[in-house]
């Protein structure tokens, strides 16, 4: 899990805070229009940032579908960042976007009627973005970043494990690890210390999220 904060130029990045309390389950909010916020809805201008993490077919989108809802119904403008080591191209060759870049171009803004997509290119002898490059790119009012991905980098972060694979969890060798949603909590609760939840609950995995506080974010990327 991954929450934290990261602000506009000026404003200082955040991120939560180790925290073992134990949290009472919520049920979801109900969703509430694009633009339109509740009475409790965070006035802060400092954003969250939360990451999901655990091995490959875990279960972290599917929990990610299950909790984004939950953060939107209770007014909150969220955004997603998913970090891939594969490499991919969301341009399509011969298109205009495409020539733009082709010719020199650094960043390209793809512009519909209902999309807006920012194509910024880093050939192969400048780092690869790191968290710090996606948050930068955010609009200043959103209010939580759930991340999946990025796992190497030291923010707080869920971990999605199931004993069933039969995998080495990774909360011990990954940083940031604060809390483990498992199908078997019990088994679970057996291995580590660290507060346990149940996958099956969604409603308790964004109860922990939206409750975990905060401190400093450190800026590094893995």
């Amino acid at each position: 899990m991954i929450i934290g904060q990261f602000a506009a130029p000026g404003r200082r990045l955040h991120i939560g805070a180790r925290n073992s309390a134990i949290v009472d389950a919520d049920a979801c909010p109900q969703a509430t229009s694009p633009g339109q916020t509740t009475p409790d809805a965070p006035t802060e201008t400092i954003v969250k940032v939360f990451g999901i993490t655990g091995s490959s077919g875990s279960g972290k989108t599917t929990l990610l579908d299950q909790l984004i809802p939950c953060f939107v119904g209770a007014g909150l403008r969220v955004a997603g960042v998913k970090h891939t080591h594969h490499g991919f191209d969301p341009d399509t060759p011969g298109k205009d976007s495409w020539r733009m870049r082709e010719a020199g171009c650094a960043n390209v803004v793809l512009v519909g009627a209902r999309h807006l997509t920012l194509m910024r290119h880093y050939p192969e002898a400048v780092p690869s973005p790191e968290l710090d490059d996606a948050l930068a790119v955010l609009p200043p009012d959103t209010d939580l970043v759930l991340v999946e991905g990025y796992k190497r980098s030291d923010f707080p972060k869920l971990e999605v494990y199931r004993p069933a694979l039969g995998r080495t969890p990774l909360w011990d060798e990954v940083p940031g690890v604060v809390a483990v949603a498992s199908d078997d909590p019990a088994a679970v609760a057996a291995m580590t210390a660290l507060p346990v939840l149940d996958l099956n609950d969604p409603q308790a995995v964004f109860a922990f999220i939206r409750d975990f506080p905060k401190r400093d974010y450190p800026g590094r990327a893995g």
